[in-house]
């Protein structure tokens, strides 16, 4: 007896799709890429010494998280702040200006920006769950003719995913 290829499944085939149809709508079809960014201590100088013959550093963090069910590139980049360039970033105080920048490493080598040039971004692909911590290391060089204030900037964190 020979078997036409247009034959019904047989009925151990029918109850495995079946099985498996079940299983699908159940679980539902897999979710997009969902990640998210925090900073949990921002880069706080304290105070600066004009006449002091060293920079003053200073650190934070940012945390990312992105659910299990994917497994996406991480992008996290940083924004000019309040000045045009990254090279320096610069806190103000009023009218008066600080230069100071932010780096990806410890050695304050490598800007982190928006992979502009001059800049480079932080980059990892994300390999299952949890949450990752990122610091930030911030450096204001020495020898500036700042006047006395609190100074600010106000740097955006971007998460691409």
């Amino acid at each position: 007896m020979t078997r036409r290829a247009n034959a019904r499944p047989s009925r151990l085939a029918r109850r495995l799709l079946s099985c498996l149809a079940l299983a699908w709508l159940a679980l539902g079809r897999p979710a997009s890429a969902a990640c998210t960014v925090s900073v949990t201590a921002g880069v706080a100088f304290g105070g600066y010494d004009v006449f002091g013959t060293s920079p003053v550093d200073s650190a934070g963090q940012v945390r990312w998280t992105c659910d299990f069910l994917t497994f996406p590139a991480v992008r996290i980049t940083l924004s000019r702040g309040g000045n045009t360039t990254f090279l320096p970033r610069r806190m103000s105080s009023g009218a008066n200006r600080l230069d100071y920048n932010l780096y990806l490493d410890a050695a304050r080598t490598r800007v982190w920006g928006d992979g502009s040039p001059g800049t480079e971004l932080y980059s990892q692909q994300f390999w299952g769950f949890g949450t990752i911590t990122v610091s930030i290391y911030g450096r204001i060089p020495a020898a500036q003719n700042a006047a006395v204030g609190a100074y600010t900037d106000n740097v955006m964190v971007v998460i691409n995913y």
